[in-house]
Order: structure tokens, then C-alpha cells, then sequence
């Protein structure tokens, strides 16, 4: 290792993805407007999945993202977790008759920011990793926010929705002369 260079800190880091924009105001900017928006940005998502809107949310920031050996992957830069019950019809295996019974569910949303998409098969390669240590499930969302335009249907035929960051649109319900509206 050359003096001044930095020891990778994670497994993906160790095995050559290097993020430069990790680091950089730009990245913060994007991921503190998904932190601010997420409603608004997962609204018709949630529709779709059939999520109730009295959930309980769950928001974390560099979510740590744990190997099988227990060694850090990598670090979703936000994770947000929907729980909600649920009443299903079921049948008590003791006699076989119907009963209404409730269920714990839960639905997870995995943000990864890029403000610029270099690469598209290293930022596939690096989805792919993270989403094999997660169990895949259709309760699990993988959404990239970036800078970079037309990639939407690329991705999403690989299960990753893509959200574009509207940036200086001062047109846009989030954005004013440039800066996020709280």
C-alpha cells in the first residue's frame, strides 16, 4: 500500500469498487433529499406493493450490509422498513376450520446513491452483490437515486428502479432556486 492511500474499509472496497463520489457534498445533497422526501418518492411504490399507509417506517442512514462470515459488505446509503399486521383468513390445522388470524408484515426499501453513474455494469455488479446477502423476496426494493439520466428502463428489467434527482429544477415540488424545501 503506497503511503496516503487509504485501507479498504469494506469487502466490496477490498475487491476494487472504489466510490468517488462517496465522500463529496454532492452525494450528501442526494442522500438528505431521499432522507427528506422518501414519502413522496415511494408513494406510488407503495400503492403497487399494497403497503397500508398507517405503517410504521423505519429510516437509517449507511446501513450496514453483513456477509455470511459476518464481515461488512458494504453500507446501503438509506434503508427504509415498512411493518404492518395484516388479518388473513387461515385454517387452524387442529381441526380445519377458518379462522382469522393476524400477520406481521414487512417491506424493505434499499437505497444505493450515485450523483453519476460511471459504469453501468460496475453499478450493477455492486447491486447484485449487496442484494445477494439480503433474502430477495418481493418485499424487497432496490432503488438507485442519481444524476444520471436514461437509465430507467436498463434497470428496471433487472428488478433496480432508478430515481432521477431533479437537481436545479427549480420547477420541481422538492427543489426551489436549487435548494431542497424543508
Amino acid at each position: 500500500m503506497n503511503k496516503g492511500q487509504q485501507k479498504a474499509q469494506t469487502y466490496i472496497e477490498r475487491l476494487g469498487f472504489h466510490d468517488p463520489d462517496l465522500t463529496t457534498p454532492e452525494h450528501d445533497t442526494l442522500v438528505l433529499w431521499a432522507y427528506q422526501h422518501w414519502k413522496e418518492l415511494l408513494k406510488d411504490i407503495m400503492a403497487t406493493q399494497k403497503i397500508p399507509e398507517n405503517t410504521i417506517a423505519r429510516k437509517k442512514l449507511e446501513c450496514a450490509i453483513y456477509g455470511y462470515n459476518g464481515y461488512i459488505l458494504g453500507f446501503w446509503d438509506l434503508v427504509i422498513t415498512f411493518y404492518w399486521n395484516e388479518k388473513r383468513m387461515s385454517y387452524d390445522p387442529m381441526d380445519g376450520s377458518e379462522c382469522n388470524k393476524s400477520y406481521e408484515n414487512s417491506s424493505a426499501f434499499y437505497f444505493e446513491i450515485k450523483p453519476n453513474v460511471r459504469s453501468i455494469g460496475e453499478m450493477m455488479r455492486e447491486i447484485n452483490f449487496y442484494r445477494q446477502a439480503r433474502a430477495y423476496t418481493d418485499y424487497s426494493t432496490y432503488i438507485i437515486i442519481t444524476k444520471t439520466k436514461g437509465l430507467k428502463e436498463l434497470f428496471k428489467e433487472q428488478d433496480i428502479l432508478i430515481i432521477e434527482y431533479p437537481g436545479e429544477d427549480s420547477s420541481h415540488p422538492f427543489i426551489s432556486n436549487g435548494t431542497l424545501i424543508q
